[in-house]
Order: structure tokens, then C-alpha cells, then sequence
């Protein structure tokens, strides 16, 4: 993506400087991304969630009003307006999280104390603006932010390689000694963000733990996957049944002869559709280890957690976690094996189609050698036929002109006066002329005819030689 011109928005709240996503993010997706600028964030998606997992087990899920401070309500452990509470409703486990655009400036830019992933960015040599930039080239990764005892900092960033945009960027802090998490949320499309709210509510008791939040946002690419994979089964089943190859072993009746099949006006789009598949699985399929890892680096910070303390492995979020985990990577398994079963099926279904058109260029071909033979053996006989119309014209042709010759006046058979008159030289003299006139008349019109033609292709070897030589 080229870079882009920040075009920033302040919004019109005291001491909280947002910004919305800047148009030519918007301007580009829609023109190479094929989606219009309305599926985008913007300020007015912008949103505070608090999650609260009371005492006595219940938790809650809140849409809240702009804070007038977003860095103090980030760190801030407390409800926002608590009611009166009992023993009972006392908030034990709570989460803030800030949900804003991608390519947007937030103050707090990160959810980590001052200069802590300043650090991390040198270390790992990360741009500036890494949290925030959609147009930042990389793999999915997550990765730790080393923080104070007790407190554990995670950023997790989806990949841009595969696709044209970054759909997040999640960076939070988990503060073990008052169970607190404090996370801000960087996603691109409205669709993700109203799917993952709905979600975040509907599990509302595990998400105040920000590693079980990260995995929620993980759920949408992956449990699409097996709709994907059939999608692309049923359009591979379509290309079968217009080949007629679809389980030919079992039922003889769907299959169809090699001329029926390439008289079919689909059988031509085949090829580019079969490669079509192919591509597509081969994309997919690739994306399935990249989810895998980004699994792998959530359990492995989550092992960590439990390993010093910082949530119990008893915990009912982190129980689920751990099976939440084990339940995903599985079914990204299932699906990267499932596309690479698609793939090889589309693979077989192209090499199919290219030895059926291979098999039909030489039927064509024969046909066109039968018919050259054909028309061949007709010359042939049209030859023999004009052979035999010259032969009994040149057996007649000497009759025809002693006939013609004698029945003039230069010979005279009535016995009165010479037997051949004095003038016949006349005969000779404008016969021989006339003949030799012709001939030469014909030779020059042929020779002329070839010359022309010659050099008319001559010029045009010359135009050419000329027009690659300007090229």
C-alpha cells in the first residue's frame, strides 16, 4: 500500500484525543480490496467495554459512554458509576477495553506503563507505529511485553501478508494483583467489530481474562473455514459432473463420453476454474499454520501465567482457555487438511481436463488428415479424369487438323489445276506469328504475375523488419 497522508480527527472530548481512521485507508480497500469505504471503522465505531465477573459468579457486559479521561478508565479497576454493592457483588475480575479503528492515533497509545513497549519495539526492531499501522508488512505474530512482577503485557497482530489489509491488533495487561486487564483493540472492518462484540458478550464470565479475549477474536477466521471448504467442494462437484469423472466407479450412468464432454460449453472454462480452486485452497490452507501459531503463542503465554501464579490453573477462565485452545487448533487442523484434499482433487480434475482436450486436438486432427485424404484421393481421380480427356483430345487432335487443313482452299483434290495452291504460305506465315504471339504473351503475363507477387511479399518482410527495428 502506498503510504498514506494522515488526515486525523480529533474527537470533541475533553482530555481524550481519538482519531478516526484516515480516508485514503478507506479510499484504498475499496478500490483493491473490492469493499466499499462503509465497512470500515470509524470515530463512530470507536467503544469502551467494561467486563465484570462479580463474587458470587455473575459477570456483566457494558457498552459504556466516553469516558473523560480514557487513561485513567483504562487503569482504573472500578466500575464506572458503581452502584451499591453487597459482599456478594463485589467485583473481583475486570477488563476495560478500548475499541478503536486501525491506522488510528489513540492517547494512551498502548495499554502498557510509559516506555515499557518502547522497549520491546527496540529490542525487536518494530516500527513506531506498529500497534496502529494497517500497512505494516508481517506475519501473525504475538509476543510478550516484559512489565513489573505480577503484571504481564501480551500484543497479538493478525497477518497482512496473505491478505490486502490487517483485520487487528489487540495489545492488553493483565495485572495479577488486582485482576485487572486494561486492552486496547485496533480492527478494521464493522463486520468483525459487531461479530466480536456479540461474542464478547455472550462470554462475558471468561473475557475478563484478555488471553481468552484474544482467542475470541481468532474465532471468526477459523470456524468459517469448513463453510469455505464446502463452497469450494460443491463448485469442484459441478466441474466433475460437466466432465462426467464423479464416482464413474459406482454408477456408470453419470458418466459421459469424451466428445460429450468437450462439446459442453463449461468444458472450455474448466481448466481456468479448476486452477481457480487450486489457488484458492493453497491460500486458505496456507493461512491454517499461521492460526496455529498464533494458538500456540496464546497457550504458551497463558502456561506462563499459570506457571508464576498469575491466574490459577483451576480457574474456571482458564480451564476454558485451555480447552478453547485445544478445541480450535483442531479444527484449523481438520480444515488445512480438508484443503489440501481439495486441492489435490482440483490438480487431478486439470491434468483430466488438459488430456481430454489433448485427446480432443487429435480427433480434430485426424478428421482434418482423413478429410485432406479424402479430398486428396479426389484430385487424384479428378487428375486421372483430365488425363483421360487430354488423351482422347490428343488422339483426335491430328485427324481434327489434317480435317481442317484439307477442307481449306489451299488444296484442291478435283484434279484441275495444283494439288496445293501458291498462297498456302499465307497459312504458315500468320499461323506461325499468331502462335508465337501467344505464347510469348503468356509467359510475360506469368512471369509478370510471379514478380509482382514476389515482391509484394518482399515490402512486407521489409515492413516488418522495419517495424521490429523501430520498436
Amino acid at each position: 500500500m502506498p503510504q498514506l497522508i494522515s488526515m486525523k480527527t480529533s474527537m470533541a472530548t475533553a482530555n481524550n484525543s481519538l482519531v478516526t481512521v484516515i480516508e485514503e485507508f478507506a479510499a484504498y480497500c475499496s478500490k483493491f480490496c473490492n469493499k466499499t469505504v462503509d465497512v470500515f471503522t470509524d470515530r463512530g465505531d470507536i467503544a469502551y467495554i467494561e467486563i465484570v465477573l462479580y463474587k458470587d459468579g455473575v459477570s456483566s457486559f457494558r457498552d459504556c459512554a466516553p469516558p473523560h479521561d480514557v487513561a485513567k478508565w483504562l487503569a482504573s479497576n472500578m466500575m464506572q458509576a458503581p452502584p451499591s454493592l453487597t459482599d456478594e457483588q463485589i467485583p473481583i475480575k475486570t477488563l476495560k477495553l478500548l475499541i478503536v479503528p486501525l491506522n488510528c492515533d489513540a492517547l494512551p497509545y498502548s495499554p502498557f506503563p510509559e516506555g515499557a513497549f518502547e522497549s520491546v519495539a527496540r529490542s525487536y526492531n518494530l516500527s513506531k507505529d506498529y500497534l496502529s499501522s494497517e500497512r505494516l508488512q508481517s506475519p501473525s505474530i504475538a509476543f510478550n511485553v516484559a512489565l513489573d512482577d505480577r503484571m504481564s503485557g501480551f500484543v497479538m497482530k493478525a497477518a497482512k501478508w496473505n491478505d490486502d489489509i490487517t483485520h487487528f491488533c489487540l495489545s492488553s495487561v493483565f495485572d495479577a494483583r488486582t485482576m485487572h486487564s486494561s486492552c486496547i483493540l485496533r480492527i478494521s472492518t464493522k463486520d468483525d467489530l459487531r461479530d466480536f462484540k456479540a461474542r464478547l458478550e455472550e462470554v462475558a464470565e471468561f473475557a475478563w481474562y484478555p488471553y481468552f479475549m484474544a482467542a475470541v477474536l481468532l474465532e471468526k477466521p477459523t470456524q468459517k473455514q469448513p463453510e469455505q471448504t464446502e463452497e469450494l467442494r460443491r463448485f469442484l462437484y459441478r466441474v466433475e459432473k460437466t466432465t462426467g469423472t464423479h464416482k464413474n466407479h459406482e454408477n456408470r450412468q453419470t458418466a459421459r463420453t469424451a466428445e460429450e464432454a468437450w462439446t459442453d460449453p463449461k468444458f472450455q472454462l474448466a481448466p481456468g476454474e479448476l486452477t481457480s480452486v487450486a489457488s484458492d485452497c493453497i491460500k486458505r490452507g496456507f493461512s491454517c499454520p499461521s492460526r496455529k501459531r498464533l494458538l500456540h503463542l496464546l497457550k504458551v503465554a497463558h502456561e506462563e501465567n499459570v506457571a508464576t501464579g498469575s491466574i490459577s490453573k483451576g480457574d474456571k477462565a482458564s480451564r476454558m482457555l485451555t480447552e478453547k485452545l485445544k478445541f480450535m487448533t483442531t479444527w484449523i487442523e481438520e480444515s488445512e487438511s480438508r484443503f489440501g484434499y481439495i486441492g489435490k482433487r482440483a490438480e487431478v480434475q486439470t491434468q483430466m481436463c488438459h488430456g481430454m482436450m489433448a485427446q480432443r486436438d487429435n480427433a480434430l486432427n485426424k478428421r482434418i488428415a482423413e478429410t485432406s485424404l479424402a479430398v486428396s484421393r479426389n484430385s487424384r481421380q479428378d487428375s486421372a479424369n483430365m488425363s483421360t480427356i487430354a488423351l482422347a483430345g490428343f488422339t483426335f487432335l491430328p485427324a481434327t487438323f489434317m480435317a481442317t487443313m484439307f477442307s481449306t482452299d489451299f488444296f484442291n483434290f478435283q484434279g484441275e489445276g495444283p494439288l496445293v495452291s501458291h498462297w498456302f504460305w499465307v497459312y504458315w506465315a500468320t499461323t506461325l506469328p499468331l502462335t508465337i504471339a501467344m505464347y510469348m504473351i503468356w509467359y510475360f503475363s506469368i512471369h509478370r504475375r510471379r514478380r509482382e507477387t514476389v515482391g509484394s511479399g518482399d515490402d512486407i518482410e521489409l515492413a516488418r523488419l522495419s517495424s521490429s527495428d523501430t520498436v
